[in-house]
């Protein structure tokens, strides 16, 4: 009957035959089907822990990883010595890609307009602020995505 401790937990007979569980395997298919990494990409990625880096990944304040599953791109930065943190990879203002792979900033920078926000994703310059709709500091901070660390490994929850 499933894991009734976890929530959402389906009961088997709701489960498509062709995604249910062998005795001691999970079928060949389910990392083969394009429908089935739909519905993980829908239904489980944005919504579980994922490792995105290892610790040791973000060695000095301003290095930065982009984490990447699906459509969606996460960058994991350290903020302080003793602080990583998470952010939708995406400018509040045109949903511009602040930066790719791996590396180390100052600031993070949109390439769009030249918008920069502080490690800890409050924002620290609207360039021509009056030439965009008025709208609070706080609004215009990055997206964050939840963060943590265990066992070196740094952890991403979108959820």
């Amino acid at each position: 009957r499933g894991m009734p401790w976890f929530e959402g937990d389906v009961e088997p007979e709701q489960v498509p035959e062709k995604y249910r569980l062998g005795r001691a395997y999970i079928p060949k298919t389910r990392y083969l089907d394009p429908e089935f990494l739909k519905l993980e990409q829908d239904k489980l990625f944005p919504k579980t822990w994922q490792i995105a880096c290892r610790s040791e990944e973000l060695p000095d304040v301003g290095s930065f990883v982009e984490y990447a599953v699906g459509d969606y791109s996460i960058l994991v930065v350290r903020e302080s010595k003793t602080s990583i943190r998470a952010y939708h990879n995406s400018c509040r203002h045109r949903g511009t890609r602040l930066a790719r792979g791996r590396g180390r900033v100052g600031s993070l920078i949109c390439p769009f307009h030249g918008w920069r926000w502080n490690l800890d994703g409050s924002i620290r310059l609207v360039l021509d602020r009056e030439e965009f709709v008025p709208r609070s500091d706080d609004d215009l901070g990055l997206a964050t995505v939840l963060a943590e660390q265990w066992g070196g490994f740094v952890f991403i929850n979108m959820d």
